[in-house]
């Protein structure tokens, strides 16, 4: 048991319980009016927690600007469907003359995306475009058309390093996310080589699950302001079974969950 009421898990991280408090519901009841139409108990859409655009890197800055600029030359030869794929996501091409891209070929393959239930292997077209240093993955039309989100223009993917694993009750949750240090003013410290001073809020609907963080005040925080942030574990268990609603985090953005398989990785 923590000094703050929380025990330890064995697998490591802290265990908390999943009770509302802290000033932040009215927060999560916003996130939770943003999935309110999320068809949780019917054919479940497709919800990604990272981009529709896999790029390898580029040769040269040029080519990389060249490429986000839509600077692009279509070769002969290469299907319309790619094309369309392509245009879906980062807009119409408009090929100047002086950097110009060109998309020499197109294939039809299976790769990994990253979606609210893991990595997901999808319908998509490896795009070989000259000053890539690898194909260019974008999401097939057929796959995207079974996105969802809160709205068009709703950020498509979510927060950068947050991810959760779920256990075979379906309620216990072991959530990673980065934040700031433990030295940093919000954080408790380690105890015996468990973190400790989070708690987690949860609200929950018909069709999503919403969590936000809390933090105690150290005793001897560190001031000064750190330009990293750390990897942190917190294990919590759910009022209810996640099932097939989707977990969201305090803004409303999904959290991609997996069972303790390695499948999120």
């Amino acid at each position: 048991m923590t000094s703050n009421g929380r025990r330890a898990d064995p697998g490591g991280g802290v265990f908390a319980r999943a009770e509302p408090g802290g000033g932040t519901g009215t927060t999560l009841a916003a996130a939770l009016a943003l999935w309110e139409q999320f068809p949780a108990g019917g054919d479940r859409p497709l919800v990604l927690t990272g981009p529709r655009l896999l790029e390898p890197g580029y040769t040269n800055g040029c080519a990389r600007q060249a490429f986000a600029d839509r600077d692009v030359l279509v070769a002969p030869g290469v299907p319309a469907q790619a094309v369309a794929c392509l245009v879906g996501v980062l807009g119409p091409l408009s090929p100047s003359g002086r950097d110009t891209r060109t998309l020499l070929g197109a294939e039809l393959i299976r790769h990994g995306f990253r979606t609210h239930r893991g990595e997901q292997q999808l319908s998509a077209w490896s795009l070989s475009v000259s000053g890539s240093l690898g194909p260019i993955v974008v999401l097939d039309a057929d796959e995207q058309a079974r996105l969802w989100s809160p709205s068009p223009a709703w950020p498509a993917a979510g927060v950068a390093g947050e991810r959760a694993e779920l256990d075979g009750s379906g309620t216990r949750v072991r959530y990673e996310f980065y934040a700031s240090p433990l030295t940093c003013a919000d954080y408790a410290g380690v105890e015996g080589g468990v973190e400790r001073g989070f708690g987690v809020e949860v609200a929950t609907s018909s069709s999503a699950v919403a969590i936000a963080l809390h933090a105690q005040q150290p005793p001897r925080a560190t001031r000064r302001p750190l330009a990293y942030a750390q990897r942190h574990q917190l294990v919590f268990d759910l009022p209810t079974p996640l099932g097939p609603r989707v977990l969201l985090n305090a803004v409303g953005r999904p959290i991609e969950v997996c069972r303790p398989t390695g499948s999120c990785r």
